[in-house]
C-alpha cells in the first residue's frame, strides 16, 4: 500500500459520517469520488482497498436496485450518486447496478443518460451486460451512434 492509500483510509475514516448525514450526503458524495479516483490513478486494484470498496458499496445502495425513487430528495440523491461512481471509474468492480438503470425503461430520459455517463471512467475490464450494450446502434455511413432514444453524432 502506498503513501497516498494510507492518507486516503485516514481521511475516509474521518469523512466518512458525511455520507450517513443527509444534509451533508449528497455534498460529500463527489468530493470523496474524486479522492477515489486520483487515488486509483495510482493504485492498481484500488477497488479491492476495504475503505474504497465501503464507499462503492454506499453508492450502489444509494442507487438502489434500478434508480427508481419515489420523492425529489431521493431522485436527487440518485443523480448525484450516479454522478458519483462516474468519478470512482477504476474503484468501480461492478457495472450491474449502472446497467439496470440504464436500461430501466421506467426512468425519464435524463436519469438514463446520467447513468450512460456513469460508465465514462469504469474500467474496459469490467463486464457490461449484453442488455446494456444493445442499447448501442452504430451507423458506420452516417458517423452516428444511437443511444435508445438518443442519436449521438461521432466524427471520425
Amino acid at each position: 500500500m502506498n503513501k497516498n492509500m494510507y492518507v486516503w483510509c485516514y481521511d475516509y475514516l474521518l469523512i466518512q459520517p458525511l455520507l450517513t448525514d443527509v444534509s451533508h450526503r449528497t455534498k460529500a458524495l463527489l468530493g470523496i469520488s474524486a479522492m477515489v479516483h486520483r487515488i486509483c490513478d495510482n493504485t492498481p486494484n484500488c477497488g479491492s482497498n476495504p475503505e474504497i470498496a465501503d464507499f462503492i458499496s454506499i453508492l450502489n445502495s444509494n442507487i438502489g436496485r434500478d434508480c427508481s425513487s419515489a420523492t425529489p430528495e431521493e431522485k436527487e440523491l440518485i443523480h448525484v450518486t450516479l454522478k458519483a461512481l462516474g468519478n470512482a471509474g477504476d474503484a468501480v468492480t461492478s457495472s450491474a447496478v449502472i446497467g439496470r438503470c440504464v436500461t430501466n425503461q421506467n426512468l425519464d430520459t435524463e436519469r438514463r443518460v446520467i447513468a450512460l455517463q456513469a460508465f465514462r471512467r469504469v474500467p474496459c475490464s469490467v463486464s457490461v451486460s449484453s442488455k446494456t450494450l444493445s442499447l448501442f446502434k452504430f451507423d458506420y455511413s452516417r458517423n452516428s451512434v444511437t443511444i435508445f432514444p438518443l442519436s449521438i453524432h461521432v466524427f471520425i
